[in-house]
């Protein structure tokens, strides 16, 4: 059998107690042998925290979760269903008897790379001078206002037709002036 990977909706901020519970709900009813893996996506970054580079982790999709299965069968759909902190599969309604909606290959592997990918280097400055090197405000030059590590955002002040604008924009879109 083909393993399938599918998209559980959980309740925001509690992705990891509910993967908990129903890891522990599909061993309790032995259907554990019929999935694979069961993926709360989190990403690493490194970050500089009093001079000193340090590596933390936050949550890739707030809500979600990525389940592989070998062969779905109604008990597991039930099984999630009717797990604390599960709200259902993505595009399905709680009491549907439908099998859950499949995503391809390629998108869960897009979420897995970025799960298991090396931390990803966040080392501005609220303050520090910067160029912004994609999107409407490309070679615009500006200082970082804030910083929404988080949501991987920054807030740059630019400016545009001779007064300060705060643009926001991902931290992609910027490199340090030197």
């Amino acid at each position: 059998m083909e393993n399938k990977w599918y998209v559980i909706n959980v309740v925001s901020g509690k992705d990891l107690k509910a993967k908990e519970l129903l890891e522990f709900d599909l061993k309790l009813t032995g259907l554990d042998k019929y999935v694979k893996e069961l993926v709360v996506p989190i990403e690493k970054y490194k970050t500089l925290k009093n001079k000193k580079t340090v590596i933390k982790e936050r949550n890739l999709l707030t809500g979600y979760m990525l389940i592989c299965v070998s062969e779905m069968h109604p008990e597991i759909v039930q099984t999630v269903n009717s797990t604390n902190f599960v709200i259902g599969f993505l595009g399905q309604s709680r009491h549907s008897r439908k099998n859950p909606q499949v995503i391809s290959e390629r998108e869960a592997n897009i979420i897995l790379n970025r799960h298991n990918n090396e931390p990803v280097e966040i080392d501005f400055l609220v303050g520090e001078a910067v160029t912004v090197i994609e999107g409407a405000f490309k070679s615009f030059q500006g200082t970082i206002r804030e910083i929404d590590q988080d949501k991987n955002k920054v807030s740059v002040d630019v400016k545009i037709f001779g007064r300060v604008t705060k643009v926001e924009m991902e931290i992609g879109n910027i490199k340090k002036e030197y």
